[in-house]
């Protein structure tokens, strides 16, 4: 009959073999891992070996590279050698032709300059002859101008005693036109006044009646009644500025001038400041010269630049960005000619002789305002300062007024 161990010592021999056991687990575990490792060590170096294997290849693809391009190098080389030597060649050749040319040009000018050597010989003989005649027919010129002075002397003096006679019968004449002048101003005035006092009474009384008409009758009218009304009425207002514009030109032809020293730059200064007081909500580039000196009598001469400057304000109505300018050039010796021009509605240049016509209209009231009576007095005040006024302008294109007065320097 085997004995049993007694408690204590089963337990410390399980605990042995339960450590041996772990001892040859982990000896297992680092076999394990040694092999991997072995494993790996063996796989780079396998692949070391195929990575080495692949440079030499590179290396020996690179030097058989190499020795291509030395190769294609060295045959780029001659030829550029052979091409070299035919370049110099074919420079040798066109120096020779240069060389043979460059004579050829030599002997040429050699023989041009001859041939005009003895083409001057010829001119120079030419020039003396011809300097010969020429004395001769001075000479003859000489005593035909002395023979002609005493014919034009005998003339001047017959002339003169009939420019006397002529000039005696001219005052006579001149007189008698003063006399009539004077008789005609006096008609003129005459006319105005007839104008102004008995063809006003008629007009007032055809708007006061058609406006009661329209006050007391106007619902039995009925819409055409009163339409017919209303045109009486625009008519007679028409009328009325049709006869201050003809009372206006009057009083301009009557008007006494004391001309004087005045800067129109500064006038018209004036005037677009007014302009634009006016209607401040309008923007307009004004490019004014200052100062514009020239004579002129000031009142008349404002009245021109308002006409004008109000003309471009009105037809510059319809652009985005209007623009009117002043400028002056020198016209003759004694004279200046001032220039105003807008990028306005411009005109039709076939019409633009009207414009200076009384009444005449190169646009309808529907478009712009007035009746017509501006630049007729434009032209009579700067006529009655004896410069000129004349207008060029396309439709579309704007317009330029240009007008002469006699030039001056500022007052000391």
């Amino acid at each position: 009959m085997t004995a049993t161990p007694p408690p204590e010592r089963r337990a410390a021999t399980g605990t042995t073999a339960a450590s041996g056991r772990r001892d040859e687990e982990i000896r297992e575990a680092l076999e394990q891992e040694q092999d991997q490792a072995a494993r790996a060590i063996d796989s780079e170096r396998r692949d070391a070996r195929h990575a080495q294997d692949r440079t030499v290849t590179q290396r020996r693809d690179a030097r058989t590279a190499q020795d291509q391009i030395n190769v294609q190098a060295d045959t780029q080389r001659r030829d550029a050698r052979d091409a070299q030597d035919q370049i110099d060649v074919l420079a040798h050749a066109q120096r020779r032709g240069a060389r043979d040319t460059q004579d050829q040009i030599d002997i040429q000018a050699d023989t041009q300059r001859r041939d005009a050597r003895d083409t001057q010989d010829q001119i120079d003989v030419q020039a003396d002859a011809q300097r010969r005649c020429a004395r001769r027919a001075q000479d003859q010129a000489e005593t035909t101008q002395d023979s002609e002075r005493q014919d034009a002397q005998n003339l001047f003096d017959a002339r003169r005693d009939s420019e006397r006679n002529d000039a005696f019968e001219q005052n006579v004449t001149i007189h008698q036109q003063a006399s009539a002048l004077e008789q005609a101003n006096q008609n003129l005035e005459a006319f105005a006044y007839t104008i102004s006092h008995d063809l006003r009474a008629p007009l007032r009384a055809m708007y006061g009646f058609s406006a009661v008409l329209l006050d007391e009758c106007g619902t039995g009218l009925g819409e055409e009644g009163r339409g017919y009304v209303e045109q009486i009425q625009a008519a007679s207002e028409h009328m009325s500025q049709l006869i201050d514009a003809l009372l206006h030109l009057a009083r301009i032809a009557r008007a006494e001038m004391r001309p004087r020293p005045v800067d129109l730059g500064a006038e018209a200064a004036s005037l677009a400041a007014e302009l634009q007081a006016a209607e401040p909500g309008r923007s307009v580039l004004f490019t004014i010269q200052q100062p514009a000196w020239a004579l002129a009598d000031q009142r008349l001469i404002r009245t021109v630049l308002q006409n004008l400057l109000g003309n471009a304000w009105k037809f510059t109505s319809g652009q985005d960005k209007a623009s009117i300018e002043l400028s002056t050039t020198p016209d003759g010796d004694t004279r200046t000619s001032f220039c105003i021009r807008d990028n306005g509605a411009g005109f039709d240049p076939a019409q633009a002789s009207k414009l200076f016509t009384p009444f005449q209209r190169l646009h309808t009231t529907r478009e712009f305002p007035g009746i017509g009576a501006g630049l007729a007095s434009v032209r009579q005040i700067i006529e009655r300062h004896g410069g000129r006024v004349q207008a060029t302008g396309a439709t579309g294109k704007g317009a330029t007024f240009s007008f002469t007065l006699t030039a001056t320097d500022p007052p000391a």
